[in-house]
């Protein structure tokens, strides 16, 4: 049975079909009756009880008994170990029933039904229902329906040599009563009853219909088409399927999971120096009186009884440790004793609650559960009541004295820890791991198992609203791939405005899944699926319902995608440019004739506007905001109307016009819009229809007196594959690689994360173009899969390129020059002050120790001369001309170096010190080239998450951003400034989709920021990492944000320059090195190539490479630092699937 019904599956279960049954009984009926072969049985009262679930696993014998004194039938399973069997169906047996009224024949039927089904939309249909047909069970060939009856052709099928009729040509019938409830199309609808049902013999050429009599009353019918139907069913009821558990690898994502490990932390030192020993508290210690338990403090003083109020204390320690509390409800309640206590205290005492090996630490033994719920109490106290209770777990080897340090506050305070701005502070906590003597504190960190399963879908719980969709895993096929289907590793799909009717429940046609027009890797292929496609292929076209990793498609609707384009770009073309060329073959214009095309700045539009112009027609377009229109004139479209109200468009169009009139419309507006179109058009007019929603009959269009079309490509594609393969598909293909059909602009968003962003976007209308969803490979992996050879070596053959289309000998001439010029200033500035005490500034001090130490200048140079030698560093001079007359004016404190870098705050005169000067731009370039790199070497639709440490300007975020474009599923842009912060977010709106801003020192702790480790795949820093107090933890810092194998990049000079000293030297943070033990002895911050690697290497980086040019470009570089990945097996145990997150309050 399981050979004979593989194809026919409910909610994703192999389940033996109701047509079946009716077999069963016909064959046992004509068993019993001695009838020949294929002889009529009829039913009635049949009922069909419980689902038959078949596996290949089974054992089970399935058997039909029939009473013949009643005449009652049943067909049950029995399991091969015995047992009672379980009923599936149930039917009365009749002799000689009245015949039912039946259509004179089938074939008439179909002539009162004029609408056409598109059949594969059917099954697109029944599929997102929970009706899975493989393709022996897909015998729909045609269909047509009316108000209340349907037909179909059948596919012809030769005498079945098993029996009368093949269930799944019986069940192809059945099939058609969804076509007759539509509003009962959002569930899962098993057969449940037949009143009296006929069932005979049928093969050949098949026909169906269905005719639905009452709301739970349809008729169906199988049969010849020429003749009377050999088998009938009158009274069909169908019931909606209890919705069956979903699977594990079903359930709904998390839209966001965060881990917390225990990492080693240092506490604050004591205030009395290091050697001095903090006095001992005076602790009540709660604890059993084994003597264990008791050594386990040492020699803290410890009360087994009396009362806590007896004496004043400094902190009480619940000891959860020995015999009397293995069991956690005896320790909780002990612990939920003692808060109590504490709340009713004028001024409450510290509590901690001490556990023993309840926390997992790394390299530790695994840890215990049964004191969990203390944890959680303690945590309820803080959130709820605001009371000082900490939690503390020891392992048994705990110093008394490192317990006594930590108990002598009331909270843990851990150095380096808090970061306000600037500022970096202790961190205060009140949990805490003691494993011998070394001290470790929760922090952030990325979750070891992957947040997103291998392969996800996009899917509701119900449909009528965009909150509704969500990211669930994606379950395998059930089904094998058919000989003409081609399996597909979705990368990018392409939205259009059919979707969000899909997803808002208004899409007028057949119930289905969103998306259709996607791209990506062709992952199987069937036996018939043509030679145009291959495995491992790219590939873009059509496939319903492609919002998933993975989507099955007829093969005809598939072509191989130039290399020149992108995923996210063929995307971008499927419908829109498809829709366009049908239109344009239909209208069969040429030359100067005049098109109307209703909202032109959207996808269809934009490529209507692209191809009217490649035919030279005379093009009126409407759009609705003023920014649209802007949009649409750069690009061609100079006579353009309002498309937000009908007449305002008709006014538009007669002043346009100039009195004549169109010939052809492509219109996608409903409403008023589709008459103002027809208004609009001459008397052999043509009007193409490619709306949804408001189109005109056929009785309408006539009197309008136009050629009025309808253009739906969701039909045209599925019924006319081998035509959309032929005409539209390949001739796209081969004018992409032609380059007379550009892509469309896009607003890419990413399906893990915003899904109902792009949705709602696209509903929202604010769109130019395209909207895509980019499905690949989720951006949350364990490590970046970047080879560092293979970065380097393209980073290193991009510098040479660059450095030999450089003028070097004139950039060195030019940068001796500035030298020359900034060392006057320095000069002048030592000789015009009265005495060093004059500099307050403890900053400022540091910087005139330099300038004294600078020789003097051989012979004045004037800024022109710089300029002269190389126009590229124009910027500096200016920047130096403005500071340099002035620094002894703001060495003597008599003038505001933040006025002379920042003028009102504002950011002018060093933006072009970064984007614009010859070195800053030659490296710019060349971070840009080492990102490009990376991006190179990622897998098809993997994405990157980025951060830029000290961002600053947007200088480097200005020229990284356009390559990230389609490849980056987050961009954190950091500063410790949020003016900073402000003044990107504008300046960058058009990456706000994937941009994060956010504020972070990179002197401090990320963790302790809101930044878990190892979230990112690339850091980038320009020109930032050296202005910190201490640079060994600062690069501590930037790997901790990394990935293993993620890339920091590091745009930095390496010498120090006079420019320099005069510039940036004159703020405060270019010398807060002067305390870093790695840098004693500096005259500024920064620091030679081979320093940087020694440094990079002592961080924890696993592998550093420099890329830097010759001559006056020596005195910088672009560094690239890779940590290192991580074995497999190192690894640890992930978060289980199934894992529940428990939280309450007291």
């Amino acid at each position: 049975l399981f050979a004979l019904v593989n194809g026919h599956c409910v909610q994703g279960r192999v389940v033996f079909p109701a047509a079946g049954y009716l077999e069963l009984a016909r064959a046992v009926s004509q068993r019993v009756d001695g009838e020949p072969s294929g002889a009529a049985a009829v039913l009635q009262r049949a009922f069909f009880l419980r689902p038959l679930f078949l596996s290949l696993a089974d054992e089970a014998s399935v058997t039909c008994e029939l009473d013949s004194s009643s005449g009652r039938l049943e067909v049950a399973s029995v399991n091969a170990a015995g047992g009672d069997g379980v009923a599936h169906f149930a039917a009365v047996r009749v002799a000689g029933a009245a015949a039912q009224a039946i259509p004179p024949a089938l074939r008439s039927v179909r002539e009162c039904c004029p609408r056409p089904v598109v059949v594969p939309s059917l099954y697109a249909s029944l599929r997102s229902m929970g009706l899975e047909y493989a393709e022996d069970f897909r015998t729909l060939q045609s269909a047509w329906t009316a108000e209340a009856t349907v037909a179909a052709r059948l596919r012809g099928r030769k005498v079945w040599p098993g029996g009368g009729v093949h269930p799944a040509d019986l069940d192809g019938a059945l099939q058609l009563a969804s076509l007759l409830s539509p509003s009962a199309s959002k569930e899962t609808r098993m057969p449940f009853a037949i009143a009296e049902a006929r069932v005979g013999a049928s093969s050949g050429r098949l026909w169906a219909a269905a005719s639905q009599r009452g709301a739970d009353d349809t008729a169906v019918w199988l049969g010849s088409p020429r003749a009377d139907a050999q088998t009938r069913l009158s009274g069909f009821e169908s019931r909606a399927l209890s919705a069956a558990p979903a699977p594990r690898e079903q359930r709904p994502l998390a839209p966001s999971r965060y881990v917390v490990e225990w990492c080693a932390a240092e506490p604050e030192a004591a205030e009395g120096g290091a050697g001095a020993a903090p006095p001992l508290p005076r602790v009540a210690v709660i604890a059993d009186t084994a003597p264990a338990a008791l050594l386990r403090l040492g020699s803290l003083s410890s009360s087994t009884g009396g009362a806590l109020g007896a004496e004043r204390w400094d902190a009480v320690l619940l000891a959860a440790l020995g015999p009397a509390f293995a069991h956690g409800l005896h320790a909780l309640a002990g612990a939920l004793s003692a808060v109590q206590w504490q709340a009713s205290q004028a001024a409450p005492v510290p509590v901690w609650l001490c556990t023993l090996m309840a926390q997992p630490v790394a390299g530790a033994s695994a840890a215990r559960c049964a004191h969990a719920g203390m944890w959680g109490l303690s945590r309820a106290c803080r959130a709820e009541l605001q009371l000082p209770v900490c939690s503390l777990d020891l392992d048994g080897e705990a110093a008394v004295a490192s317990v006594a340090r930590l108990l002598g506050g009331r909270q843990i305070r851990l150095g380096g820890g808090s970061v306000h701005g600037l500022r970096v502070a202790p961190s205060v906590e009140s949990e805490a791991v003691l494993r011998g003597s070394l001290l470790h504190a929760p922090r952030l960190a990325a979750p070891v198992d992957c947040s997103f399963p291998e392969a996800i879908c996009l899917s509701a719980a119900g449909r009528g609203a965009i909150a509704d969709l969500r990211v669930d895993a994606q379950r395998p096929f059930d089904a094998p791939l058919a000989a003409s289907e081609v399996e597909l590793q979705v990368c990018a799909v392409g939205l259009n405005f059919r979707d969000v009717l899909i997803v808002l429940d208004e899409y007028p046609g057949p119930r289905v899944d969103p998306g259709t027009d996607c791209s990506g890797v062709v992952r199987g292929l069937g036996a018939g699926g043509g030679g145009h496609l291959s495995i491992g292929a790219a590939s873009f076209g059509s496939a319903v319902g492609c919002l998933a990793s993975r989507a099955r498609a007829d093969s005809r609707l598939q072509v191989r995608k130039p290399s020149a384009t992108s995923f996210e770009q063929a995307s971008t073309l499927v419908s829109t440019w498809g829709t366009v060329h049908a239109g344009f073959e239909r209208l069969r214009l040429s030359g100067r004739r005049a098109l109307l095309v209703h909202a032109a700045a959207g996808g269809v539009g934009l490529a209507a506007t692209e191809y009217a112009h490649w035919l030279q027609l005379s093009l009126v377009g409407s759009a609705g905001a003023p920014w649209k229109h802007h949009t649409l004139r750069s690009l061609g479209c100079r006579r353009l109307v309002s498309s937000r109200h009908a007449g305002a468009s008709v006014v538009g169009l007669v002043g346009l016009l100039r009195g004549s009139r169109a010939h052809a419309a492509l219109n996608s507006l409903s409403a008023d819009f589709i008459a103002a179109s027809s208004a609009a058009l001459g008397e052999r007019g043509r009007l193409e229809e490619i709306g949804k929603r408001g189109v005109w009959s056929d009785g309408r269009a006539a009197a309008a007196g136009v050629a009025y079309a309808v253009l739906d490509m969701a039909t045209e594609v599925p019924s006319r594959p081998g035509w959309f393969l032929r005409r539209v598909l390949q001739v796209l293909a081969r004018r992409l690689v032609a380059a007379t059909v550009r892509p469309l602009p896009a607003v890419a968003f990413d399906l893990v994360r915003q899904a109902q962003a792009a949705f709602r976007f696209l509903a929202n209308g604010r769109s130019i173009g395209k909207v895509v969803m980019r499905v690949g490979a989720p951006h949350v992996s364990r490590s970046l899969p970047a080879e560092f050879g293979a970065v380097c070596g393209r980073l290193d053959a991009h510098t040479r390129r660059a450095e030999a289309a450089l003028d070097g000998d004139s950039l060195s001439r030019a940068c001796e020059l500035l030298d020359a010029l900034c060392r006057q200033y320095v000069q002048a500035a030592v000789e015009g002050l009265a005495a060093p005490s004059s500099v307050a500034a403890w900053h400022h001090r540091l910087l005139l120790r330099w300038c004294a130490q600078q020789p003097p200048c051989a012979a004045p140079v004037a800024p022109s001369a710089v300029v002269d030698a190389h126009a590229g560093l124009r910027p500096l001079v200016d920047l130096a001309e403005r500071c340099g007359p002035r620094l002894g004016a703001v060495l003597r404190g008599a003038a505001s170096y933040q006025e002379l870098l920042f003028p009102g705050g504002s950011m002018e005169a060093l933006l072009p010190v970064y984007e614009e000067a010859a070195v800053s731009r030659f490296y710019n370039d060349a971070l840009v080239a080492a990102v490009e790199s990376v991006v190179a070497a990622l897998p098809p639709g993997r994405l990157l998450c980025v951060i830029e440490v000290g961002a600053g300007t947007g200088g480097t975020a200005a020229s990284v951003l356009p390559s990230l474009e389609l490849s980056c599923a987050r961009y954190t842009f950091t500063d410790v400034s949020e003016v900073f912060l402000r003044q990107a977010e504008p300046r960058f709106a058009r990456f706000a989709r994937f941009m994060q801003y956010e504020l972070l020192n990179i002197d401090a702790d990320p963790r302790l920021q809101g930044f878990a480790a190892a979230q990112f795949d690339v850091a980038v820093a320009t020109n930032v990492l050296h202005a910190t107090p201490f640079i060994r933890h600062t690069l501590r810092n930037c790997r901790r944000l990394l990935r293993p194998g993620g890339l920091l990049l590091v745009n930095e000079a390496l010498a120090t320059s006079a420019f320099a000293q005069i510039t940036f030297g004159l703020t405060d943070g270019w010398w807060l090195f002067a305390a870093d033990p790695a840098r004693l002895g500096q005259s500024s911050p920064l620091m030679a190539w081979e320093h940087w690697r020694a440094l990079l290497a002592e961080s924890g980086f696993a592998r550093s490479h420099a890329a830097r040019g010759g001559g006056a470009l020596r005195t910088q570089a672009v560094m690239v630092a890779q940590v290192a990945r991580r074995p497999e097996a190192a690894w640890p145990a992930g978060v289980a699937a199934e894992a529940q997150l428990f939280s309450g309050g007291l």
